[in-house]
């Protein structure tokens, strides 16, 4: 995945990935029987890739080597979201072979943070990197978090920190807070085995944290509220039987909670909100099969009035999805004319008109190089 954006021109320019010199043929292995012309060549900027022997795929192992090719999703920045002189999106300049995504804008949104996974090995210790992006000059800080792997950092409203969902070195699930000078990592929420804190968000005077909890089996969501020094909680809303939430999003002014309702029995996605510390629900709008809400991209508009999120079916045949809004008192949604593969994890500018997000989907693909190796000479 990448991290992609539009606004000053520094965050437009573009740098291959991962350019490196290849010998041998690559093909599909579905297609191994040889037939002419079905031979692919590997372009030399593929997002990234590893070698792996596998004797047991092959007859003869001097001969071939599993190749897998990871196509990977990026993140975007858009500039005027409400359609005025809107520049395309481009992708922050990636350097490495891996993926960008997850991010946020620093409160005084001098600052883009995002999560950087380095190198092929999902969840490998120290592959994920925290990157934080300064947007007139393009200069990038890098902090490695003494973490398993990390995701979806948020910024504090002082701008010391930022808080990620992960796992620490011994594997505990949780809420972690990363001081953005240092990396020194601090747990806020840790949680039992079968049990995920997912999806925080910090109030305005970054006293308490909003956050999603879900088990392992992906039945049950509950958001919670919970004050970062008292370590006390509340919880506001559980889902029922046959729905799940997703995507909590706190408004600005820390009064209401927009969510995702996903409602197994119709195959439908609702948007809803609520007061922020309890109360009933109402709802928005509703999306019917085969389109959904997109998990990840709900994000209030800086004056609290509009809520954003993303429209679409997000399949591999139709992966398009788009930037729509409504309302947060209700109405018909609007259309916002921006579009991208999978887009999710949407960010508004604290000026109201950038937006940030990610795009495309983490793919794998299996090839096959032949005749890399010399031939060898028959026994006498």
């Amino acid at each position: 995945m990448a991290v992609f954006a539009c606004g000053p021109p520094s965050l437009l320019a573009d740098e291959a990935i991962g350019r490196r010199e290849r010998t041998g043929r690559l093909h599909d292995p579905a297609l191994h029987d040889r037939i002419p012309g079905v031979d692919r060549f590997v372009r030399p900027d593929d997002a990234g890739e590893t070698v792996r022997w596998r004797p047991d795929l092959f007859d003869d192992v001097t001969e071939h080597i599993a190749h897998v090719r990871y196509l990977l999703a990026r993140l975007e920045l858009v500039s005027d979201v409400d359609g005025q002189s809107q520049q395309p999106a481009a992708p922050v300049p990636q350097r490495f072979v891996g993926s960008n995504s997850s991010p946020d804008w620093s409160p005084d949104g001098n600052y883009l943070a995002y999560a950087s996974r380095r190198g092929i090995v999902r969840y490998d210790p120290a592959s994920s990197v925290l990157v934080i992006r300064a947007l007139v000059s393009g200069k990038e800080r890098e902090l490695t978090p003494r973490l398993n792997h990390f995701s979806r950092p948020r910024w504090s409203p002082d701008g010391r920190h930022v808080l990620v969902q992960g796992n620490d070195r011994r594997n505990r699930q949780g809420l972690y807070k990363i001081n953005v000078q240092t990396g020194e990592v601090a747990p806020v929420v840790q949680v039992q085995p079968g049990v995920y804190a997912l999806e925080a968000s910090w109030s305005p005077d970054g006293k308490e944290i909003f956050y999603r909890r879900q088990d392992s089996g992906g039945k049950i969501a509950r958001f919670f509220v919970r004050e970062v020094e008292s370590g006390r909680e509340k919880g506001l809303i559980h889902s029922a039987e046959g729905s799940f939430f997703l995507s909590p999003a706190l408004s600005p002014d820390g009064r209401q909670l927009a969510f995702v309702l996903r409602d197994e029995k119709t195959g439908s996605t609702a948007l809803r909100i609520m007061p922020s510390h309890g109360g009933e629900p109402r709802e928005l709008l509703r999306v019917g099969e085969p389109e959904f809400i997109q998990y990840g991209s709900v994000e209030w508009t800086t004056d609290g009035r509009k809520i954003l999120f993303a429209r679409g079916r997000f399949t591999p045949q139709e992966p398009r999805g788009s930037l729509w809004q409504v309302s947060s008192r209700g109405g018909e949604p609007e259309r916002v004319d921006l579009t991208a593969d999978g887009m999710r994890d949407v960010r508004l500018h604290p000026d109201g008109r950038r937006v940030a997000f990610t795009a495309g989907f983490n793919r794998a693909e299996i090839w096959v190089m032949e005749n890399f190796l010399p031939v060898r000479e028959a026994a006498p």
